[in-house]
């Protein structure tokens, strides 16, 4: 193949910046010689210019730094070191090929180690030059492109009729430009398409630094590499490895980065230190270091770095095996036909640098529209194609149908490629309420809308987890509406449950029965999307249940709302709930958000929405965040399995009736819940409760006659004789009814029940004051009775040590006050004063 060179236009804005001001020569303008067959490169005179002309692109770029800090991190700690070069081609199952190539290559490239390159303490020149020493990177590129020039020239004229004679790729000088489609600039790209310089058709990225680093690489330059590593996977979906090739000093290293690894091979060295004399044996390593890096030149796209022949940007794909097998064969297609898969339409996702990686498009196959999914997921854990057919086995509704499935790579260094064409579902939920058009919808309309499709979404997990599934990533991407009707799509994550029948599906995809479930419950706490995760997913929690993926879609139904507002969740003011700020941040911001019950639409962007909506919103609020009506924020906190009750006529609010039922039988048998299920009966209007209660059981119903006796026994007075459990949220014991005025926020959460403010008409939802003083009693005795300490908190303050800073600031506002010294009540022992104390906040009192 042949290069356009430096034709005006395939210039980069830089040099077409120069051609403005510059008249090239005639030489210039002539045809490349014969040794740039494979080069398209600047020309030297101008090479210098361009660079300071373009400058980098990712100079001074706080954000590029960071994320490059990040990668560099993760590619430290997944790098594998010191892989001699043949083990290497062993393990990627290209020895008995590279032995071949070696015989056929012996001594060939032996008088080009002649003209190599020396290297003194940094700077560098050819072998035979009388010049100067360089120290510049540009200088160094400029040599070892003079060195690909003889290499690719002296494999031309003695690897004749052999494999070797030629190298499919074009290398792309990339320094003095930003490649396509990023602002990232490498040193070079070897790439499998001429013309194009850009990371969807590059085969091979090269790096040049003109340190040498030895065996151990800097952080911020593996960052670098894993960062041009990340640009390739996000464009190249046939890609099963990505190889990255660094030049320090003289040594020449592979980087090969695939999904779960990092492998460092060094290639050898291209020149020596001017310490040493180029003897023979010196040049029979350099002369190797040149035979390495052709023979990788050499190898197909399909023996090195991909799933199949690539020769253009990747187009789409021809299935060839049928859909009976799970096996699947594909090839690379640039024809449009009724069989060939196109990558047209692209539905983007977040693409990581390891682990997971799903890329969709929209497309069709056989006549009909279709969602491409190809994923890569671990070996040891099912694959999205079995979750789907048991869902449609079981019929469960709002799930996409599946059309063809099966595996491309069974085993790519412990990750599977799978192939989904899936049913075409519409558009994410996230964009469905902002696309054109729509904000011209009554408000009213979409929030009705918006109510549905959760209540659609809702039943679908029920009836996915009555037949032992649970999704484990709701997010709104992954919930989509077409025809009015919404979907559930994405169960890549998804995970079998004890009761689930997967002893055939096991078996078809080659797992045992016994470990999926095992394997699953290791990655509980590490699926979903942080931003919708839930508070105790978020905190860490170790044990996953469908009540985690009921409060993920109340986060989305909150977001669609707000985009609904006229917001933009995800980039407007911080001071709504949608910021994401680490885990255990996160958790606690979203729960003084909640921790209101008439006021957390607002702190999510949502107020003044209306009353269909709304109910939706305030029955799903009631599940996740309320017991008896009082808010859990602190049990959420304490215990991140903490084990929520079910409120049965609360989930009837955003669920089919018949779901809400199944849904309670399930988690009451198998433990998936408090202990006692709420019910929908009247109770009386406040409880006596016992401070020695274990978090997870609450006091037994009394039946209607036995309430209605012993209300006619006693007299119509206040039944609360013992404080009850304060709120995470408020730090001293509960106010009275007047001192309301003064926080009013604070009482509304622990000093009344939440049900009032959620617009619940049950007899045990009204307004009730947790403590009134007496007539005559002044309103510090009645804290002191709220406050009055059990034996169990006695006998630890007695043993207490006396704090010395105590008896001082007693004397002093003795000495200082005109009033009496006020007489110390013992704090009760709760999570909440331990959560307090913890945080060195030991001595407040009562006042």
């Amino acid at each position: 193949m042949s290069t356009t060179g430096t034709d005006p236009e395939n210039l980069a804005v830089g040099d077409l910046y120069i051609s403005q001001f510059m008249t090239p020569s005639k030489s210039s303008s002539s045809k490349q010689p014969s040794f740039l067959k494979n080069i398209s490169a600047t020309p030297s005179r101008l090479r210098e210019t361009t660079v300071s002309i373009t400058g980098d692109a990712a100079d001074n770029n706080p954000e590029l730094e960071e994320r490059r800090k990040v990668i560099g991190k993760n590619v430290e700690a997944r790098l594998v070191n010191g892989t001699p070069f043949i083990a290497a081609m062993n393990q990627f199952q290209l020895g008995a090929q590279y032995e071949s190539f070696r015989e056929t290559s012996e001594d060939v490239f032996l008088e080009i180690a002649k003209r190599s390159l020396v290297f003194n303490r940094g700077k560098f020149k050819r072998a035979e030059s009388q010049g100067p020493y360089l120290d510049k990177e540009s200088a160094l590129v400029g040599h070892f492109i003079d060195i690909y020039h003889e290499i690719c020239n002296t494999a031309g004229q003695n690897l004749k009729h052999t494999p070797y004679q030629t190298s499919p790729y074009i290398f792309h000088e990339a320094q003095n430009y930003v490649t396509a489609g990023s602002n990232i600039k490498p040193d070079g790209l070897f790439c499998f398409e001429e013309g194009l310089r850009s990371f969807s058709t590059s085969h091979i990225v090269f790096e040049v630094k003109r340190t040498s680093y030895g065996a151990r690489i800097p952080c911020s330059v593996l960052g670098q590499l894993g960062d041009y590593a990340l640009a390739v996977w996000r464009e190249q979906p046939l890609r099963t490895f990505v190889p990255v090739i660094l030049l320090h000093g003289e040594s020449l290293d592979l980087f090969i980065f695939t999904r779960n690894k990092v492998y460092r091979a060094n290639i050898g060295c291209i020149g020596y230190t001017s310490g040493s004399s180029l003897n023979p044996a010196a040049k029979n390593r350099i002369a190797e270091a040149f035979s390495r890096l052709w023979f990788l030149l050499t190898l197909p796209t399909e023996h090195f770095g991909h799933m199949c022949h690539v020769e253009s940007e990747p187009y789409g794909i021809k299935i060839l095996s049928d859909s009976s097998s799970t096996r699947m064969i594909i090839e690379e297609s640039s024809q449009e036909n009724r069989d060939v898969v196109l990558f047209g339409d692209r539905i983007h996702k977040t693409v990581h640098i390891f682990g997971r990686l799903a890329y969709l498009y929209r497309s069709s196959y056989q006549g009909k529209p279709v969602v491409v999914k190809l994923s890569w997921s671990p070996v040891d854990r099912l694959p999205e194609c079995a979750m789907y057919e048991a869902l449609q086995a079981a019929g469960v509704p709002g799930v996409p149908n599946i059309i063809d499935h099966g595996f491309i790579m069974d085993n790519s260094f412990g990750y599977r490629i799978e192939l989904l064409l899936l049913e075409d579902c519409g558009i994410p939920i996230g964009t469905y309420f902002a696309k054109p058009g729509r904000a011209t919808d009554p408000r009213s309309a979409r929030e009705n809308e918006l109510a549905e499709y959760t209540k659609q979404v809702a039943t679908t997990l029920v009836r996915a987890h009555d037949s032992g599934i649970l999704h484990r990533d709701i997010s709104y991407g992954n919930i989509t509406i077409k025809n009015k009707r919404a979907y559930l799509i994405d169960w890549g994550y998804a995970k079998f449950l004890p009761w689930a029948n997967t002893g055939d599906l096991a078996q078809r995809w080659g797992f045992g029965d016994t470990n999926i479930t095992q394997n699953e419950n290791e990655h509980d706490s590490i699926t979903g999307t942080p931003l919708f995760m839930s508070v105790q997913i978020l905190l860490g929690a170790t044990e996953r249940s469908i009540m985690h993926d009921l409060e993920s879609l109340f986060m989305v139904m909150l977001h669609s709302l707000a985009s609904i507002n006229g917001l933009v969740p995800d980039s407007d003011d911080p001071k709504y709930g949608w910021k994401f700020l680490g885990s255990d941040m996160t958790a606690t911001l979203r729960l003084g958000c909640l921790c209101c019950p008439e006021k957390y639409l607002q702190k999510f962007g949502c107020g003044g929405c209306g009353q269909a909506i709304k109910a939706v919103a305030d029955s799903m609020y009631r599940l996740l965040f309320t017991e008896d009506d009082i808010f859990l924020g602190g049990k959420l906190i304490m215990d991140t399995n903490y084990k929520r009750r079910f409120d049965t006529e609360a989930a009837a609010g955003f669920m089919e009736d018949d779901a809400s039922r199944i849904l309670e039988s399930h988690l009451v048998s198998t433990g998936e819940v408090g202990v006692e299920v709420q019910e929908a009966t009247s109770k009386p209007a406040v409880q006596a409760s016992s401070r020695h209660q274990q978090p997870n059981v609450s006091a037994l119903p009394v039946p209607a006659a036995t309430a209605t006796a012993a209300a006619a026994a006693k007299p119509n007075k206040l039944a609360v004789q013992t404080r009850p459990q304060r709120n995470l949220h408020v730090r001293n014991a509960p106010r009275l009814r007047s001192d309301m005025a003064l926080n009013k926020d604070r009482i509304d959460v622990v000093g009344r029940r939440v049900a009032s403010a959620l617009g619940d008409s049950r007899s045990h939802g009204q307004t009730t004051e947790v403590a009134r003083p007496e007539s005559g009693m002044p309103n510090r005795s009645a804290l002191a009775r709220l406050a009055r300490p059990t034996e169990a908190s006695t006998r630890r303050a007695a043993n207490r040590p006396v704090v010395s800073r105590a008896g001082s600031r007693a004397t002093s506002r003795a000495n200082n006050s005109p009033r009496q010294q006020q007489s110390q009540l013992f704090e009760p022992e709760d999570e909440i004063g331990m959560f307090t104390r913890e945080r060195g906040r030991k001595d407040h009192r009562f006042k």
